[in-house]
Protein backbone atom coordinates (compact mmCIF):
# COMPACT_ATOMS: atom_id res chain seq x y z
CA UNK A 1 0.00 0.00 0.00
CA UNK A 2 2.89 2.75 0.92
CA UNK A 3 4.54 1.40 -2.03
CA UNK A 4 1.41 2.47 -4.28
CA UNK A 5 0.53 5.59 -2.83
CA UNK A 6 4.13 7.01 -3.43
CA UNK A 7 4.33 5.84 -6.93
CA UNK A 8 0.73 7.47 -7.14
CA UNK A 9 1.73 10.56 -5.80
CA UNK A 10 5.01 10.88 -8.01
CA UNK A 11 3.01 10.36 -11.43
CA UNK A 12 0.90 13.50 -10.10
CA UNK A 13 3.85 16.03 -9.34
CA UNK A 14 3.04 15.60 -5.76
CA UNK A 15 6.04 15.08 -2.75
CA UNK A 16 4.62 13.06 -0.40
CA UNK A 17 7.43 11.86 1.39
CA UNK A 18 10.09 13.83 2.22
CA UNK A 19 12.38 13.43 5.58
CA UNK A 20 13.15 15.55 8.59
CA UNK A 21 14.40 14.37 11.66
CA UNK A 22 13.27 10.71 10.96
CA UNK A 23 9.43 12.14 10.64
CA UNK A 24 7.56 11.66 7.67
CA UNK A 25 6.28 15.23 5.80
CA UNK A 26 3.22 16.29 4.73
CA UNK A 27 1.19 14.37 1.86
CA UNK A 28 -1.11 16.84 0.10
CA UNK A 29 -4.43 15.80 0.31
CA UNK A 30 -6.20 16.19 -3.03
CA UNK A 31 -5.44 15.11 -6.11
CA UNK A 32 -4.49 19.05 -7.16
CA UNK A 33 -0.86 19.78 -7.80
CA UNK A 34 -0.88 23.36 -8.72
CA UNK A 35 1.31 24.08 -5.16
CA UNK A 36 4.25 21.64 -5.84
CA UNK A 37 4.61 23.48 -9.76
CA UNK A 38 5.04 26.83 -8.06
CA UNK A 39 1.53 28.10 -9.06
CA UNK A 40 0.05 30.89 -7.20
CA UNK A 41 -2.28 30.26 -4.46
CA UNK A 42 -5.64 31.09 -6.69
CA UNK A 43 -4.19 27.89 -8.24
CA UNK A 44 -4.71 26.02 -5.22
CA UNK A 45 -6.88 27.85 -2.89
CA UNK A 46 -10.29 28.17 -2.32
CA UNK A 47 -11.99 31.73 -1.19
CA UNK A 48 -15.36 32.22 0.41
CA UNK A 49 -17.89 33.73 -2.32
CA UNK A 50 -17.43 36.85 -3.61
CA UNK A 51 -13.89 37.36 -1.93
CA UNK A 52 -10.62 37.21 -2.72
CA UNK A 53 -8.17 34.22 -2.61
CA UNK A 54 -6.86 34.76 1.01
CA UNK A 55 -10.01 34.29 2.92
CA UNK A 56 -8.98 30.42 2.55
CA UNK A 57 -5.59 30.71 3.92
CA UNK A 58 -5.17 30.60 7.37
CA UNK A 59 -5.64 33.42 9.87
CA UNK A 60 -7.22 36.80 10.23
CA UNK A 61 -8.43 36.19 6.53
CA UNK A 62 -12.47 37.19 6.95
CA UNK A 63 -15.05 39.82 7.98
CA UNK A 64 -12.34 42.58 7.42
CA UNK A 65 -9.48 40.52 9.19
CA UNK A 66 -12.14 40.08 12.55
CA UNK A 67 -13.03 35.92 11.77
CA UNK A 68 -10.37 33.39 12.45
CA UNK A 69 -9.89 30.65 9.72
CA UNK A 70 -8.25 27.82 11.32
CA UNK A 71 -7.42 25.69 7.98
CA UNK A 72 -6.54 25.68 4.11
CA UNK A 73 -9.49 25.44 2.17
CA UNK A 74 -8.01 23.28 -1.05
CA UNK A 75 -9.45 23.98 -4.34
CA UNK A 76 -11.15 21.36 -6.41
CA UNK A 77 -9.72 20.58 -9.92
CA UNK A 78 -11.96 17.62 -11.06
CA UNK A 79 -15.68 17.50 -11.74
CA UNK A 80 -18.27 15.14 -13.19
CA UNK A 81 -20.80 15.88 -15.75
CA UNK A 82 -23.15 17.41 -13.88
CA UNK A 83 -20.90 19.65 -12.13
CA UNK A 84 -20.26 17.89 -9.11
CA UNK A 85 -16.57 18.06 -7.70
CA UNK A 86 -15.32 14.69 -7.34
CA UNK A 87 -11.68 14.91 -6.05
CA UNK A 88 -10.26 12.02 -3.69
CA UNK A 89 -9.17 13.33 -0.39
CA UNK A 90 -6.27 11.37 1.09
CA UNK A 91 -4.60 11.28 4.52
CA UNK A 92 -1.92 13.90 5.09
CA UNK A 93 0.50 11.67 7.41
CA UNK A 94 0.54 8.28 8.78
CA UNK A 95 -1.28 7.84 11.28
CA UNK A 96 -4.16 6.80 13.80
CA UNK A 97 -8.26 7.05 12.27
CA UNK A 98 -9.52 9.18 15.64
CA UNK A 99 -12.62 10.22 14.59
CA UNK A 100 -15.53 10.45 11.99
CA UNK A 101 -18.40 12.17 11.87
CA UNK A 102 -20.82 10.80 8.87
CA UNK A 103 -24.05 13.17 10.22
CA UNK A 104 -23.20 16.17 8.26
CA UNK A 105 -25.83 18.37 10.33
CA UNK A 106 -24.27 17.69 13.76
CA UNK A 107 -21.01 20.19 12.75
CA UNK A 108 -20.10 22.95 10.79
CA UNK A 109 -17.28 20.83 9.63
CA UNK A 110 -20.03 18.96 8.28
CA UNK A 111 -18.85 15.34 7.21
CA UNK A 112 -15.33 15.53 8.72
CA UNK A 113 -12.12 12.70 9.61
CA UNK A 114 -9.40 13.82 11.81
CA UNK A 115 -6.25 11.74 12.48
CA UNK A 116 -3.66 11.85 14.83
CA UNK A 117 -0.27 11.30 14.02
CA UNK A 118 2.53 11.04 17.15
CA UNK A 119 6.23 12.15 16.22
CA UNK A 120 9.14 12.48 18.75
CA UNK A 121 7.08 12.69 21.69
CA UNK A 122 4.81 15.00 19.63
CA UNK A 123 1.26 14.49 19.38
CA UNK A 124 -0.41 16.06 16.37
CA UNK A 125 -3.74 16.23 14.21
CA UNK A 126 -4.55 16.38 10.68
CA UNK A 127 -8.54 17.23 9.90
CA UNK A 128 -10.56 16.94 6.71
CA UNK A 129 -13.92 18.72 6.08
CA UNK A 130 -16.95 19.41 4.54
CA UNK A 131 -16.32 15.77 3.04
CA UNK A 132 -18.87 14.68 0.68
CA UNK A 133 -18.85 11.16 1.62
CA UNK A 134 -16.61 9.23 4.10
CA UNK A 135 -15.01 6.24 3.12
CA UNK A 136 -17.37 3.50 4.24
CA UNK A 137 -14.86 0.78 5.18
CA UNK A 138 -12.90 3.57 7.45
CA UNK A 139 -13.61 3.40 11.38
CA UNK A 140 -12.14 5.18 14.06
CA UNK A 141 -8.75 3.32 15.58
CA UNK A 142 -7.82 2.42 11.86
CA UNK A 143 -4.24 2.76 11.05
CA UNK A 144 -3.71 4.23 7.54
CA UNK A 145 -0.81 5.75 5.56
CA UNK A 146 -0.29 8.75 3.88
CA UNK A 147 -2.18 8.95 0.98
CA UNK A 148 -5.07 6.68 1.48
CA UNK A 149 -8.06 7.61 0.44
CA UNK A 150 -10.39 8.74 3.34
CA UNK A 151 -13.43 10.43 1.16
CA UNK A 152 -14.34 12.68 -1.42
CA UNK A 153 -14.36 16.51 -1.51
CA UNK A 154 -17.42 18.41 -0.61
CA UNK A 155 -19.76 21.21 0.69
CA UNK A 156 -21.61 19.73 3.79
CA UNK A 157 -21.77 21.71 6.70
CA UNK A 158 -24.13 21.99 9.52
CA UNK A 159 -26.14 25.79 10.20
CA UNK A 160 -25.15 26.99 6.95
CA UNK A 161 -24.65 26.26 3.16
CA UNK A 162 -21.52 26.05 0.92
CA UNK A 163 -22.07 27.05 -2.83
CA UNK A 164 -21.27 24.64 -5.27
CA UNK A 165 -18.97 26.49 -7.12
CA UNK A 166 -16.94 26.66 -3.15
CA UNK A 167 -16.81 23.43 -2.65
CA UNK A 168 -13.05 22.51 -1.15
CA UNK A 169 -11.43 20.44 1.25
CA UNK A 170 -11.02 22.22 4.92
CA UNK A 171 -7.83 21.58 5.94
CA UNK A 172 -6.02 21.05 9.05
CA UNK A 173 -3.18 20.42 11.12
CA UNK A 174 -2.73 21.19 14.81
CA UNK A 175 -2.66 20.25 18.56
CA UNK A 176 -5.49 19.02 20.75
CA UNK A 177 -5.96 20.48 23.87
CA UNK A 178 -7.04 17.81 26.31
CA UNK A 179 -8.89 14.81 26.56
CA UNK A 180 -12.53 13.53 26.41
CA UNK A 181 -13.48 13.82 29.88
CA UNK A 182 -12.38 17.45 30.64
CA UNK A 183 -13.49 18.36 27.66
CA UNK A 184 -17.04 17.06 28.51
CA UNK A 185 -17.01 19.00 31.63
CA UNK A 186 -15.64 21.87 30.29
CA UNK A 187 -18.67 22.12 27.68
CA UNK A 188 -21.30 21.34 30.52
CA UNK A 189 -19.32 24.18 32.33
CA UNK A 190 -19.97 26.64 29.60
CA UNK A 191 -23.79 26.06 29.32
CA UNK A 192 -23.96 25.38 25.23
CA UNK A 193 -26.89 24.61 23.87
CA UNK A 194 -26.34 21.92 21.69
CA UNK A 195 -24.74 18.87 22.55
CA UNK A 196 -21.28 18.11 21.89
CA UNK A 197 -21.63 14.71 19.37
CA UNK A 198 -17.94 15.01 18.80
CA UNK A 199 -15.94 14.03 22.08
CA UNK A 200 -12.60 15.55 22.40
CA UNK A 201 -12.71 16.12 18.21
CA UNK A 202 -14.77 19.23 18.82
CA UNK A 203 -13.26 21.49 16.81
CA UNK A 204 -13.15 23.90 20.45
CA UNK A 205 -10.85 21.56 21.70
CA UNK A 206 -8.55 21.49 18.62
CA UNK A 207 -6.00 24.66 17.62
CA UNK A 208 -4.45 24.60 13.90
CA UNK A 209 -1.61 26.15 13.00
CA UNK A 210 -0.73 27.63 9.44
CA UNK A 211 -0.70 24.69 6.95
CA UNK A 212 0.88 26.31 4.58
CA UNK A 213 4.41 27.09 6.29
CA UNK A 214 4.92 23.82 6.79
CA UNK A 215 3.89 22.85 3.25
CA UNK A 216 6.23 25.14 1.56
CA UNK A 217 8.89 24.14 3.86
CA UNK A 218 8.37 20.50 2.51
CA UNK A 219 8.70 21.53 -1.42
CA UNK A 220 11.82 23.73 -0.68
CA UNK A 221 13.29 20.66 1.43
CA UNK A 222 13.80 23.28 4.72
CA UNK A 223 11.73 21.17 6.81
CA UNK A 224 13.44 19.71 9.44
CA UNK A 225 10.97 17.68 12.08
CA UNK A 226 7.45 18.84 13.65
CA UNK A 227 8.86 20.21 17.00
CA UNK A 228 12.01 22.26 15.34
CA UNK A 229 8.46 24.19 13.52
CA UNK A 230 7.02 24.64 16.31
CA UNK A 231 9.93 26.10 18.03
CA UNK A 232 10.77 28.44 15.25
CA UNK A 233 6.92 29.81 15.40
CA UNK A 234 7.42 33.87 17.35
CA UNK A 235 5.24 33.24 20.48
CA UNK A 236 3.56 36.41 20.76
CA UNK A 237 3.43 36.20 24.26
CA UNK A 238 4.67 33.89 27.50
CA UNK A 239 2.54 33.42 30.30
CA UNK A 240 3.17 31.98 34.22
CA UNK A 241 0.37 29.87 35.41
CA UNK A 242 0.42 28.67 39.13
CA UNK A 243 -0.20 25.49 39.43
CA UNK A 244 1.46 22.02 41.06
CA UNK A 245 -0.88 19.90 38.24
CA UNK A 246 1.28 18.82 34.88
CA UNK A 247 -1.62 19.08 31.88
CA UNK A 248 -2.85 16.26 30.31
CA UNK A 249 -1.90 18.07 27.24
CA UNK A 250 1.77 17.95 28.52
CA UNK A 251 1.56 14.26 29.05
CA UNK A 252 0.58 13.33 24.79
CA UNK A 253 2.94 16.15 24.13
CA UNK A 254 6.78 15.95 26.13
CA UNK A 255 8.55 16.68 23.67
CA UNK A 256 7.34 20.84 24.20
CA UNK A 257 8.76 20.33 27.44
CA UNK A 258 11.79 22.80 28.24
CA UNK A 259 13.20 21.02 30.81
CA UNK A 260 12.47 17.95 33.16
CA UNK A 261 9.10 18.61 35.78
CA UNK A 262 10.27 18.74 39.34
CA UNK A 263 9.35 17.04 42.24
CA UNK A 264 8.01 20.19 43.79
CA UNK A 265 5.99 21.39 40.56
CA UNK A 266 4.88 25.21 41.24
CA UNK A 267 3.71 26.67 37.65
CA UNK A 268 3.81 26.57 34.29
CA UNK A 269 5.96 29.14 32.05
CA UNK A 270 4.20 28.95 28.68
CA UNK A 271 4.97 30.50 25.68
CA UNK A 272 1.70 30.71 22.75
CA UNK A 273 1.17 32.49 19.45
CA UNK A 274 -0.81 34.99 18.99
CA UNK A 275 -4.13 32.47 18.80
CA UNK A 276 -3.21 31.23 21.60
CA UNK A 277 -2.03 28.16 20.57
CA UNK A 278 0.57 26.36 23.39
CA UNK A 279 4.76 26.62 21.78
CA UNK A 280 6.07 25.67 24.99
CA UNK A 281 6.16 24.23 28.78
CA UNK A 282 8.89 25.27 31.06
CA UNK A 283 8.06 24.01 34.23
CA UNK A 284 8.93 25.78 37.57
CA UNK A 285 9.79 24.69 41.18
CA UNK A 286 8.34 25.87 44.57
CA UNK A 287 12.35 27.57 44.75
CA UNK A 288 12.19 29.44 41.62
CA UNK A 289 9.03 30.90 41.69
CA UNK A 290 7.07 32.38 44.70
CA UNK A 291 4.17 30.76 45.89
CA UNK A 292 0.85 31.94 44.45
CA UNK A 293 -2.92 30.89 44.51
CA UNK A 294 -3.64 27.92 42.13
CA UNK A 295 -4.89 29.07 39.14
CA UNK A 296 -3.32 32.73 39.44
CA UNK A 297 -1.71 33.97 35.90
CA UNK A 298 1.57 36.37 35.40
CA UNK A 299 2.45 38.10 31.95
CA UNK A 300 5.97 37.28 31.50
CA UNK A 301 6.23 39.04 27.98
CA UNK A 302 4.52 40.37 24.92
CA UNK A 303 4.61 41.13 21.71
CA UNK A 304 1.65 43.90 21.73
CA UNK A 305 2.26 44.91 18.11
CA UNK A 306 1.52 41.72 16.75
CA UNK A 307 -0.87 40.55 19.33
CA UNK A 308 -3.03 44.36 18.49
CA UNK A 309 -2.40 43.63 14.74
CA UNK A 310 -4.46 40.31 14.81
CA UNK A 311 -8.26 41.09 15.36
CA UNK A 312 -9.74 37.81 15.03
CA UNK A 313 -8.47 36.26 18.88
CA UNK A 314 -8.71 37.92 21.78
CA UNK A 315 -5.92 36.60 24.13
CA UNK A 316 -3.97 39.75 25.82
CA UNK A 317 -6.58 42.77 26.21
CA UNK A 318 -4.48 46.27 26.46
CA UNK A 319 -6.25 48.97 28.45
CA UNK A 320 -3.35 51.54 29.09
CA UNK A 321 -0.78 49.85 31.50
CA UNK A 322 -3.51 47.27 32.34
CA UNK A 323 -3.71 44.01 31.26
CA UNK A 324 -6.34 41.45 30.84
CA UNK A 325 -7.27 38.16 29.44
CA UNK A 326 -9.41 37.97 26.47
CA UNK A 327 -12.25 34.66 25.97
CA UNK A 328 -9.96 32.65 23.62
CA UNK A 329 -7.26 32.72 26.02
CA UNK A 330 -9.30 32.11 28.82
CA UNK A 331 -11.19 29.08 27.36
CA UNK A 332 -7.59 27.46 26.18
CA UNK A 333 -6.13 27.70 29.62
CA UNK A 334 -9.48 26.77 30.88
CA UNK A 335 -8.99 23.28 28.66
CA UNK A 336 -5.34 22.98 29.19
CA UNK A 337 -5.29 23.05 33.19
CA UNK A 338 -9.01 22.17 34.37
CA UNK A 339 -9.70 25.79 35.43
CA UNK A 340 -12.79 27.75 35.37
CA UNK A 341 -11.89 31.62 34.94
Amino acid sequence: MRLRTLFFGVLLGWMPFAWGQGEPALFWPTPNDAFYKGKGVESFIQPTAGNTVSSGLFGSVRNGGYRFHEGLDMKAVQRNRRGNVSDAIYAALPGTISYINRLAGNSGYGNYVVLEHNFNGLSLYTLYAHLASVQRELVAGQRVEAGAKLGIMGRTAGGYTIGLAQTHLHFEIGVRLTDNASFQNWYAWKKYTTANHHGPYNGMNLVGMNALELFEKMRDKTFEGYRRHLEKIPPAFALRVYTNKVPEFIRRNPALLKKQIPANLAAWDIEFTWYAMPLSFTPRSVTEVHARRAGDVRVLGYDKQLIQSEKSRSTLIFNGENISYGKNLLDNLNLLFNFRY
